[in-house]
Parts: C-alpha cells; structure tokens; sequence
C-alpha cells in the first residue's frame, strides 16, 4: 500500500515539474525574440505559414505556435499577423497578382487565385452597372448563391469594394417591386 502511494506522489511531483518546466520553456526569452522575428517576417513579406516555416526551416505546426506567443508576447503584433494569416486562410495560400492571371478562361474558375480575379470581376460588375444577383448569375454563368459567395469574398480581398457592393444591394433589397430594372 505505501509503494502505490509513494508512488503517486512521485509521479505528481514528475508531471508538476514537467509542467512548470514547460511554462518556463514556452515563456524563454530566445523563444520570444524567434516568435517577434517570425512575426515581423510575415507582416513584412505577407508570407503563409508555410513560406515561412520553409525559410525558417521549421515545422508549420511551430510556426502556428509561435503565432500563439505572440498573443502574449506583443498583441499588436499578432493582430496583425493573425490578419495576414486570415487572408491566406480565406485566399488558399497562394500568392496574388492579379495582372498574371486576368487573362485565364472561366473554366479553370477552381483555383483560388481565378476566384480571387472572378470575385474582383463580379464586384467591379456589380458596382459599374448597378447589377444585382440575378444580373450577375446571368452574365457570369454562376448561381445566384455563387455570386453571393462570391461577393462575401471581397470583404476579405478587397473591403472598400465590398463596401460599395453592400450599399447596391441593399438598394436592391428595398425594392420591393417585381417589375423594377434592380430585381
């Protein structure tokens, strides 16, 4: 009976001591200064996790843990970072410009970065010529429900065009007539 005891508090004392070792590891002031580098690497270069944990050659999974530092170390700074990592969530992690993929045919519209030029498309449609869904599904060949998806992208991709496109749909949606050019 005392070996299964003293047993036990053996074993509590060894996970106490892991876990206050692991608190005082994660809090390591190397570790800190690595996670504000990383930080500003990615605000810098507006790089995904994974560019990143290529040119640091670390994991991505550690590259997302010294995000979370940084909620603790500097919030500003992860703010920011959380923001870019959002976009690269949102976006499919690719890298964007818009100038090289402009001129692709609508049937490779899977990529993202296609969604990303058919989303900046439909906006730029939307707001130009005062269209609303239905509009938009017939000149692009997508659903109704598409186009919206499509739409709610550019709250992310492009926000003050999204801003425009909110106000002409609202528009749109006070009109309560079927025979009105806006349905």
């Amino acid at each position: 009976m005392k070996k299964k005891v003293v047993f036990g508090l053996v074993l509590s004392l060894l996970i106490f001591i892991c876990c206050l070792d692991a608190t005082i590891f994660a809090l390591r002031p190397e570790y800190c200064d690595i996670a504000i580098k990383i930080g500003n690497y990615i605000i810098e270069n507006n790089a995904t996790q994974m560019d990143t944990a290529k040119v640091w050659k670390i994991s991505k999974k550690t590259v997302r843990n010294y995000i979370k530092k940084l909620k603790k170390i500097r919030p500003e700074l992860y703010e920011k970072v959380r923001k870019i990592t959002e976009q690269h969530k949102h976006l499919g992690s690719k890298s964007w410009d818009l100038n090289e993929f402009r001129c692709r045919s609508r049937t490779y519209l899977t990529k993202a970065v296609d969604q990303y030029v058919l989303a900046v498309e439909i906006g730029e449609y939307i707001v130009n010529n005062n269209a609303t869904y239905m509009d938009v599904s017939a000149k692009f060949d997508i659903s109704e429900t598409t186009s919206r998806r499509y739409v709610k992208k550019l709250e992310i991709i492009r926000p003050e065009l999204y801003e425009q496109v909110k106000k002409i749909v609202e528009q749109h949606k006070h009109c309560n007539c079927y025979n009105c050019e806006f349905l």
